[in-house]
């Protein structure tokens, strides 16, 4: 959801966020559930749908909504009378219960239109994006204190297209604001205010119990002041919740972080002062470029790997590109770049790894801030002092250096040409000391002014020892045209390399299988491996979920065909979800037709103008979800199909199975050559 850009103010938003409207005002409070107020007095309406209809028009204040969309949310199986004229009753009844808040009335409607005007009411959610936009410090803390429960919570009015859109919302809500929370514990732990951090972590979890982040965070915080029984009592409840809730183990990282913390604990090595930011081991450890224990065996990745170390040497030698690695989620792209800054760390080189996340995309420069401050060489009063004045005051604006202690992310409206060339002197400063590798993960998500500072320094390193690495998945990167003018103008200047991973053979499946658990199907390897490759199709995250599940239920051999694992259902679960609500309707339709399906023959089953279908199946084979050949379609990976399938409730199933009977009849009878 986009909200029309307002400035975080303290006119507009109290400094902590507090959800506190103006005496006599409109309010509506949607997170933690709902409730609407005018002053000091609750407004009840008793009415679920009623309820739904002023949820769903405040979480986007003053937007006009269609009434037929309205009608087809609230009462979707009502014949279309009988819902416009529920729809009127509905607006008649907050007419008469919505007080007059001296503005004039809060409902506006036209003939095909409703909305709540803006200027008479406040809404919670409205407060919170602000403040997630904000990003600086005090609004970040704005987040939490007004995200002090989910949206909609344990609201349901059995309607299912309203049910889904209030669980997409939720979902997105709930990862820009926990993704908030996380980046506010690392400014209060940067500021060395760590027991302010632990209560935001705490926070983050009281909301999320199964965030491993917010898990990690909480351990590290707790080994840096020296309470390392906490920390590993931490990691013992992470267990414990993954166990109970997913049936999963913690991933590498929180259980090496958990290692790092018992090595230090039988070392008996003391925390770092909290006047030496990053002196701990375990700071380092959990904060540095330097990449962990690769997790897993490298398998079938010669090729790509030998062009990317060919690009390290390129770039090293002062003729640096941009090499990105593309491909399908869970095709091994972080572990590939992995595997190459090992490579350049044993070469004597300096890595700086930063990972862009998708509810940060609101934040300009914010990878930036992560690359710049992993290096613990950017602490000392030494390395600024050879940096003109004009390039340190630039960079206060993204980070604090020795004396100078503000730290604000500068707005992309801003000239950013003078921060550009600054951070510039930053890298090749840092390649003097060591030639450098930067790495950029998860490129779709990087915001535009960090790409346009990537593209810029790219053009501009290139007789500087600095290399730049970036990996994007493909399916996002086919639907972003910005994020494709931006490679392509780098490609046109030769400083880009495009590296896409395949999935794996059905021999490097096999291989991998083995190394993973050489146990696994001791007496007949193909027994076990073969239903894994038919299940993966050679993506190497599905195959090490999988043979994670057949660990867990004692390796049993050939158990074909095997269920997706549940780490990957979530991981499409969120793809599909990120969908709009055609493209989510024809992908079940296309689920409930089973293999190949034509356009036709789709087109017969599904109640929607022929273009709007045609653009969404363009839409779905761009993010590579379908896979097309002239009229003929079909699901990229049977997983797909396998999840979408399943995630329909009966009732939904049956309806799309009528729908697609009827459209067979309706495709014969008007087809019968075919």
């Amino acid at each position: 959801m986009t909200i029309r850009p307002r400035p975080v103010e303290s006119a507009q938003c109290p400094p902590q966020g507090a959800f506190r409207p103006e005496a006599g005002a409109l309010a509506i409070s949607l997170l933690g559930g709902f409730r609407a107020r005018a002053g000091a007095s609750t407004i009840h309406l008793p009415a679920k749908k009623t309820q739904a209809l002023i949820a769903y028009l405040a979480l986007r204040p003053g937007q006009p909504h269609e009434r037929e969309k309205i009608q087809g949310l609230l009462w979707p199986d009502a014949p279309a009378r009988q819902a416009q004229a529920s729809l009127r009753q509905t607006l008649f009844t907050l007419r008469r219960d919505l007080p007059d808040t001296g503005g004039g009335a809060a409902l506006l409607t036209t003939p095909t239109t409703v909305a709540l005007d803006a200027s008479q009411l406040t809404v919670d959610v409205d407060i919170l994006e602000r403040h997630v936009a904000g990003g600086t410090r005090e609004a970040l803390e704005g987040v939490a204190s007004v995200y002090a429960g989910h949206l909609l919570e344990a609201f349901v009015i059995d309607e299912a297209p309203f049910d889904r859109w209030v669980e997409n919302e939720r979902s997105r809500l709930r990862e820009v604001s926990l993704g908030a929370l996380e980046r506010l514990a690392d400014l209060q732990a940067d500021a060395q205010e760590v027991d302010k951090a632990i209560q935001t972590a705490l926070h983050s979890l009281r909301l999320d119990p199964l965030r491993e982040s917010a898990h990690r965070a909480l351990m590290h915080f707790y080994a840096v002041t020296g309470r390392r029984g906490a920390a590993v009592q931490q990691y013992r409840s992470c267990v414990s919740e993954l166990a109970r809730e997913l049936g999963v183990e913690p991933d590498y990282r929180t259980k090496k972080l958990h290692e790092d913390i018992l090595r230090l604990e039988s070392a008996a090595v003391a925390p770092a002062p909290p006047s030496s930011p990053g002196a701990s081991s375990v700071d380092a450890l959990s904060r540095s470029g330097t990449p962990a224990t690769p997790p897993r065996p490298l398998v079938g990745r010669a090729t790509e790997m030998t062009r990317l170390r060919a690009a390290l040497d390129d770039a090293w030698g002062g003729t640096g590109k941009l090499a990105l690695v593309s491909g399908d989620a869970g095709v091994g792209k972080t572990r590939l770049l992995e595997d190459v800054m090992a490579h350049a760390t044993r070469r004597g080189g300096r890595v700086l790894r930063g990972r862009c996340f998708e509810s940060e995309e609101v934040l300009p420069f914010a990878i930036w801030v992560d690359l710049l401050r992993s290096d613990p060489l950017l602490a000392r009063e030494t390395f600024w002092s050879q940096l003109p004045p004009a390039s340190r005051a630039e960079l206060a604006r993204l980070l604090p250096w020795p004396g100078n202690s503000s730290v604000h992310l500068p707005s992309a409206m801003q000239d950013a040409r003078a921060l550009f060339e600054a951070v510039g002197g930053v890298l090749s400063l840092l390649a003097r000391e060591a030639p450098l590798l930067v790495v950029v993960d998860d490129l779709q998500w990087l915001d535009g002014m960090s790409l346009r500072l990537l593209s810029f320094l790219c053009r501009r390193l290139g007789p500087s020892p600095v290399g730049f690495m970036a990996a994007v998945r493909a399916e996002d990167l086919a639907v972003s045209l910005f994020q494709r003018t931006v490679l392509q103008e780098l490609e046109r200047e030769d400083r880009f390399i495009a590296i896409e991973m395949s999935p794996l053979s059905r021999a490097e499946t096999r291989a991998l299988v083995q190394d993973l658990a050489p146990s696994i199907g001791a007496g007949d390897p193909a027994s076990v491996s073969e239903p894994i490759w038919a299940l993966s199709e050679g993506n190497p995250l599905v195959v090490v979920e999988t043979v994670r599940g057949l660990e867990a239920a004692g390796m049993p051999a050939g158990s074909a065909p095997l269920p997706v694992p549940l780490r990957i259902r979530e991981l499409i679960g969120r793809q599909i979800a990120s969908l709009d609500a055609l493209a989510r309707e024809t992908l079940a339709t296309a689920a409930v037709m089973g293999g190949e399906f034509d356009f036709a023959l789709l087109r017969a089953a599904c109640r929607c103008p022929p273009r709007d279908l045609a653009t969404a199946l363009e839409d779905l084979v761009r993010r590579r979800i379908l896979t097309g050949q002239g009229d003929a379609f079909y699901f990229t990976h049977s997983r797909v199909r396998e999840v979408v399938y399943e995630t329909l409730s009966p009732q939904r199933r049956e309806v799309l199975q009528g729908a697609v009977a009827r459209g067979r009849q309706y495709f014969l009878r008007e087809r019968p050559s075919r």
